[in-house]
């Protein structure tokens, strides 16, 4: 992996002619869909006992507002890149957002857990589309001397999303209630509907993909995905492969995997192009995507958690302990960028895992009596370590493989983020019951 090979060049229009009020206005917008999507995955973290009073609910049940959500999204993040290819990157953007923010409605109009579970399943499903989306635009659509700065955007979305999630959440559940937590979508999401029809049109579809579509390699693909994610969300709760359902989900996994990989590489319009996979830059940014995905949601699942459970704060004191995290890769994501930008992105990747490795090494001696300022330390030097070797992995990932596979390629790249969130959240439920919550601060 050289310096040449990592600053390969792809087809993209010349500078020229690019209308950068038009690009960055279009672009802007669906970043900030795509903060929303993945704002979602974590919003109700710091709230879950609220909602679960709302919809009366078990302390079982209430744990699948988050994983119903989860699931689905991993099928849609890879066939996004297809369907993109298919109608045309707006065309797909604007049907997710407006299915979001439809499902974002119905899920905080919910009154019961079934119907919360269902809304919420179909929001992750259909939204799903508004992340990987945003990453093929950044690579194909700006020049390279552009693209770093395109990543440091995304990179302060898919790392402080899900980290100012908890701190959102909580404040708008005390300050309004948890149903605000769905209904904030609306505004927004109309704001981004109209920046993407407006200034979004980033490229054509191609209609003839429609020819041959490879209705078996979805149906494996959905199955592989969603049992794999069910295995890992649901699997240490249930003993692992003690229980029947999860050894049956297990094999399922293993064997419509397999299946999986075969008809991609097999058929002639695969739907996700898995040959992506011989560019040796890609292949191993993949696997650094998921350590960090795995780092960024690990403490993002676990801590909400912790606060609640052992601590017995309340959803605001969650979200104000949880804000430090937020605050330092905000600070961060600029001088990662330069780092990026004027270095071999090896060094500050290397450099962003040791902080991040250190930062969760930090919290090896946790007690029960450790609060907001205990956890600053360690929130600070993770959040640092994540953002700058998620801006750093970025550009390692995606900078040598061909235009054609950009847009199939984003997906995987998200959803190797996305998929290790699974086993990180499990030692956590069930969530704190309400009444063993407490008002007062005690940060």
């Amino acid at each position: 992996m050289t310096d040449t090979v990592l600053s390969a060049p792809t087809a993209v229009p010349a500078t020229s002619d690019i209308d950068w009020t038009k690009l960055f206005l279009g672009f802007g917008a669906m970043v900030i869909g795509q903060f929303m999507a993945i704002l979602d995955i974590q919003i109700v973290a710091a709230s879950l006992p609220q909602i679960q009073a709302g919809v009366g609910a078990s302390a079982d049940q209430v744990s699948w507002i988050q994983t119903a959500y989860l699931i689905p999204e991993v099928v849609m993040i890879p066939l996004s890149g297809y369907l993109s290819r298919l109608w045309g990157t707006q065309k797909v953007y604007l049907v997710s957002c407006a299915g979001f923010i439809i499902m974002s409605v119905l899920t905080g109009l919910s009154s019961s857990i079934d119907m919360m579970i269902i809304t919420r399943a179909l929001q992750g499903f259909i939204g799903g589309a508004m992340i990987p989306t945003v990453f093929a635009v950044a690579f194909t659509a700006f020049p390279p001397e552009r693209r770093v700065t395109a990543s440091v955007i995304m990179g302060l979305i898919v790392t402080l999303a899900p980290t100012v999630g908890p701190t959102l959440g909580g404040h708008l559940t005390e300050w309004l209630s948890w149903r605000w937590l769905f209904f904030i979508n609306v505004p927004t999401g109309l704001i981004v509907l109209f920046g993407v029809a407006r200034w979004g049109k980033f490229d054509e579809g191609d209609p003839s993909l429609k020819t041959g579509f490879d209705w078996f390699g979805l149906t494996v693909m959905a199955a592989f995905l969603m049992s794999l994610q069910f295995v890992l969300e649901e699997g240490a709760k249930n003993s692992w492969l003690q229980d029947d359902l999860i050894l049956g989900l297990a094999v399922l996994a293993a064997v419509s995997g397999v299946l999986f990989v075969w008809r991609s590489l097999t058929y002639v319009n695969p739907i996700v192009e898995l040959r992506a996979f011989a560019n040796r830059n890609f292949s191993i940014g993949m696997l650094m995507t998921a350590v960090s995905g795995a780092s960024l949601f690990g403490g993002t699942f676990l801590l909400p958690q912790f606060l609640g459970r052992v601590r017995h704060y309340s959803a605001s004191e969650v979200g104000t302990t949880m804000v430090i995290s937020g605050l330092s890769m905000f600070a961060t994501g600029p001088i990662a960028g330069r780092l990026v930008r004027k270095t071999d992105p090896r060094l500050p990747m290397f450099i962003g895992f040791m902080l991040a490795g250190w930062g969760m090494y930090m919290a090896h001696g946790v007690t029960k009596d450790w609060g907001f300022w205990e956890f600053a330390g360690v929130q600070a030097c993770r959040g640092v370590g994540v953002m700058i070797a998620m801006i750093a992995t970025q550009q390692i990932t995606m900078s040598t493989l061909p235009p054609h596979m950009v847009k199939n390629a984003s997906g995987l790249v998200n959803l190797a983020r996305a998929t290790p969130a699974g086993p990180w959240a499990w030692p956590c439920w069930p969530p704190a019951s309400p009444s063993r919550r407490r008002s007062t601060t005690t940060t």
